[in-house]
């Protein structure tokens, strides 16, 4: 199945996820 359900989901958790990745380089410098 090459459709994937949890694509719209996905992308709205990368966000975070990219987001609270980039906070935690910024506290780590």
């Amino acid at each position: 199945m090459p459709w994937n359900p949890l694509a719209s989901t996905d992308t709205g958790w990368i966000r975070r996820w990219s987001r609270r990745r980039e906070a935690t380089r910024l506290a780590t410098e």
